[in-house]
């Protein structure tokens, strides 16, 4: 039991004792459909919302309050930055990342004044690198 209660600290997860809410913003329904897989099969994870826009995340985000909320950077109308930053004034609390499946060093910049814990290759996101985000990032 303490190695299980251990582990579960090392995760940030025990502090929540209930799964973390994760809502992706990215307009592909493909990667959407990846992206739930993925949080589904992460421990401690749920996925509670996908949305396909910035304004549909932003109407999503403020009725269901997602804990962790990944968010595509190039999206048609309100790209995902400015989706960021909307998110993040609105709940400073949400940690909110952004995915491109382009070179993250084409926008890396707008990434780091936008709100964004961090800035992520869609191929890299795994469910280790979930848990690591949400044990630096999640709440204390």
């Amino acid at each position: 039991m303490a190695r299980r209660t251990q582990r579960a600290a090392a995760t940030g997860l025990e502090r929540e004792r209930r799964p973390v809410r994760v809502m992706t913003v990215d307009n592909h329904a493909a990667f959407r459909a990846v992206a739930r897989e993925l949080v589904e099969s992460t421990s401690g994870f749920d996925p509670v919302m996908e949305a396909a826009s910035g304004p549909e995340a932003l109407e999503a985000a403020a009725r269901l309050r997602p804990d962790l909320i990944l968010v595509d950077v190039r999206m048609p109308g309100m790209n995902g930055i400015e989706t960021c930053r909307r998110l993040t004034e609105r709940e400073a609390s949400t940690v909110v990342v952004l995915i491109t499946d382009g070179e993250c060093a084409d926008v890396a910049h707008e990434a780091r004044t936008c709100g964004a814990v961090a800035l992520l290759a869609k191929h890299s996101i795994s469910p280790s690198v979930l848990r690591g985000i949400w044990t630096i990032h999640g709440p204390v």
